[in-house]
């Protein structure tokens, strides 16, 4: 089965039934033996195929983050090849809803994540610079993929933004512009004194892809990156993705300082402005400064 391709792969995964998902993941209990919850397994399991995903989150979380991923795999496939040579992500094929929940359905890709790499190698950090090197490649390439014309902030189709500057990684509300976005921050920034600094956000969206955690790139053992988990990217202005490089979440620190340096082009200017609303939402009622 390891050798099938796209379109086979899809209809396959067309007819699994709602039973059989849920039965393999009841088999795989909802921990691992580190204590961790589980929020996905590969299937079948002696000669899998799919990695299914799931998790404790609505539909609507789930499926936002499933579109986002095609429209990034998609675009992948429409980049000249030379320009995205080395860096994939696996193809989406099914999102599948039920009463116990959404489950994506994608390619598994064979490989062993950054963080496996570190555990698994001897004195991995002494070789671990072109890894890195590719995992900025991955972030700068998903910057420069084209967005549609009537995007607003958020996940590829509208929604709430998902990004480490936010309260609980997540916005309070939808945004239906960067003008809407901006005043709200400003709003913040000038809450308790008028003439505090402010924001002023570039014009222009781009995937900003925040949740640089080592267990989300996977390297074949031909030397291809791929880059898994958009629940935490979306269409934003490019002072979100120095925001998450500078300010990354715990889980983010290792992967976001070795490559910070890559990415000196960014706007800076909203840095400081930024981190402090952050810390701002972090503390108060997620409704804060609403309505806008």
């Amino acid at each position: 089965m390891a050798c099938l391709d796209g379109p086979l792969l899809a209809q396959i995964a067309q007819e699994l039934t709602e039973d059989q998902v849920h039965d393999a993941r009841e088999q795989i209990g909802p921990c691992n033996e580190a204590g961790h919850a589980i929020t996905g397994f590969a299937y079948p399991f002696d000669n899998p195929v799919f990695y299914i995903k799931f998790g404790n989150r609505s539909s609507e979380s789930m499926t936002a983050e499933a579109l986002t991923h095609q429209f990034v795999f998609e675009a992948f496939e429409q980049m000249p090849p030379e320009n995205r040579k080395g860096i994939r992500v696996p193809q989406i094929f099914r999102i599948l809803n039920t009463h116990q929940g959404t489950y994506i359905i994608m390619e598994y890709i064979q490989g062993m994540t950054l963080g496996q790499l570190y555990k698994s190698t001897e004195s991995f950090e002494v070789v671990s610079k072109p890894y890195y090197e590719q995992i900025a490649r991955g972030v700068k390439l998903l910057l420069s993929i084209s967005v549609p014309a009537d995007a607003e902030p958020g996940p590829y189709g509208g929604g709430i933004i998902k990004h480490p500057f936010f309260k609980d990684f997540e916005a309070p509300t939808r945004y239906d512009s960067i003008d809407t976005l901006e005043k709200h921050i400003n709003k913040l920034a000038t809450w308790f004194q008028k003439s505090n600094p402010t924001v002023t956000l570039e014009r222009q969206l781009h995937l900003v892809y925040s949740d640089l955690f080592e267990g989300n790139f996977i390297f074949t053992n031909t030397g291809d990156l791929y880059i898994i988990d958009f629940d935490l990217a979306s269409f934003l202005p490019l002072s979100f993705q120095d925001f998450a490089l500078r300010f990354p979440s715990v889980m983010s620190c290792t992967v976001a300082s070795r490559i910070q340096g890559e990415f000196k082009d960014l706007p800076q200017e909203n840095f400081i402005v930024m981190k402090r609303v952050s810390g701002l939402m972090c503390q108060s009622s997620r409704k804060l400064g609403l309505p806008v």
